[in-house]
């Protein structure tokens, strides 16, 4: 009786924390945005003396496609004429190279500040939301954790001690399985928002390329091609499948690369988008003799890059070093390394297809996010149910799909970004 109301007390605090951390997050957005506008402005006049914030700005307008504060003009009289990575526009304009679309006849109509103000609003709402819900639900358990009280002290008899006591001792280790998760809730949630600060100043994942691991000399080895993805497999007698390596591609360097590593195995191979589906399935049901689950990585090295602890693939990028490189939650890991590898996909803060991805997290094929949902629910693990609420109940991420191509003055777009659909019950 006594631990169930230390654990409802314990429940009510972390209630009461959260839901202020919350609120906290997003009542001081505002300020946050005042303080960002005049930093931006003293940053502005720097850019001619300071090199590391020169870099910066550019960086900055490139990626959101803006230019100024507000607009373009913002510029005026803050550089200097003849400034290393300059133009000028307009006969008397000096501005950053990084404000020009293609040549600096044509600048970038739309400012920083609303751009960046987009982001920081999203994100403060996004956090607020998610320590709330969290919050809510943890309320429930307070009450339940009271109701429950007041039976056991109402219906407790001499005859009946053993039997509480011993549904006490089952009770206490559901509460400490409970309490574990709920710093790894708030951790994913938050993680996904703060590491992708991180992951966008890496600008992008490593480029692993392949391994070069093979397991037989006598298997036929082959290599296939699709979008995204490239994908080295080893074939036994009766094309038995004997190991498989996919590996992302982001651009044509990285595609370049990667078709010379493996060139001198096999001649690459171009599949259709179903065909490297299906060949992805295969891979992630194989039990690969090279893979190993790692457990080397510590918590605050993974939560300082995006990453869910116990895992290297799962979250807003990845640290493993190869393919085969696994976290210690292995069949979890395998979800997100094989959703991560989806062909088809917009990354955060990028165009692809003409679609454009204003958001930290990526957008892929909707027949990756099912086999996502459907490999988290297969798990049936506390971190799976995790993952599976964050990305499908709470983040509720779009997925790209196919759609008739649509052509204007300017695209062609077989694309388009589809809400997300399934809720992880």
């Amino acid at each position: 009786m006594c631990d169930v109301c230390q654990f409802a007390v314990l429940l009510a605090v972390i209630f009461v924390l959260e839901l202020s951390a919350g609120l906290a997050g997003y009542l001081l957005k505002d300020g946050l945005q005042d303080y960002l506008v005049n930093r931006l402005n003293v940053s502005m006049s720097e850019y001619s003396t300071n090199t590391e914030i020169a870099k910066t700005i550019d960086f900055t307008q490139e990626r959101l496609q803006c230019c100024g504060l507000e607009v373009y003009d913002d510029w005026q009289g803050k550089i200097p004429s003849g400034t290393p990575g300059t133009e000028t526009y307009d006969g008397n304009l000096v501005i950053p190279k990084s404000c020009c679309v293609d040549t600096c006849s044509t600048l970038y109509g739309n400012g920083c500040l609303p751009r960046v103000e987009y982001v920081i609003g999203r994100s403060a709402v996004m956090l607020a939301s998610a320590a709330v819900s969290i919050a809510l639900l943890q309320l429930l358990g307070v009450m339940f954790a009271c109701s429950l009280g007041r039976t056991i002290r109402h219906t407790k008899t001499e005859r009946e001690r053993r039997r509480w006591e011993l549904r006490e001792r089952l009770l206490r280790v559901n509460m400490s399985q409970s309490s574990a998760l709920v710093p790894l809730s708030i951790v994913v949630l938050l993680l996904l928002i703060v590491g992708s600060t991180q992951v966008r100043a890496q600008h992008d994942s490593t480029f692993k390329g392949w391994s070069g691991q093979i397991v037989s000399n006598d298997t036929v080895k082959q290599v296939y091609h699709h979008d995204q993805t490239v994908a080295f497999v080893e074939l036994g007698p009766g094309k038995t499948l004997q190991n498989c390596e996919l590996i992302e591609i982001v651009n044509a360097v990285e595609l370049e690369q990667a078709f010379r590593m493996l060139r001198p195995v096999a001649q690459p191979i171009n599949i259709t988008f179903d065909e490297m589906f299906e060949l992805m399935d295969q891979c992630y049901a194989f039990d690969s003799p090279l893979e190993s689950a790692n457990m080397a990585s510590r918590i605050r090295d993974t939560v300082s890059l995006g990453i869910v602890p116990g895992t290297k693939w799962c979250g807003t990028s990845d640290i493993a070093a190869t393919y085969h490189d696994l976290g210690k939650e292995k069949d979890v890991d395998k979800c997100c390394r094989t959703h991560d590898l989806c062909p088809v996909k917009v990354r955060s803060y990028r165009t692809r297809y003409n679609l454009t991805n204003e958001n930290f997290f990526t957008k892929s094929h909707c027949s990756c996010d099912d086999r996502f949902w459907k490999c988290l629910k297969s798990r049936n693990t506390p971190l799976a149910s995790l993952m599976g609420n964050v990305y499908f109940n709470i983040m509720r991420v779009p997925c790209v799909e196919e759609t008739d191509t649509t052509c204007d003055k300017a695209t062609c777009r077989s694309k388009q970004f589809r809400k997300a659909r399934q809720f992880f019950l």
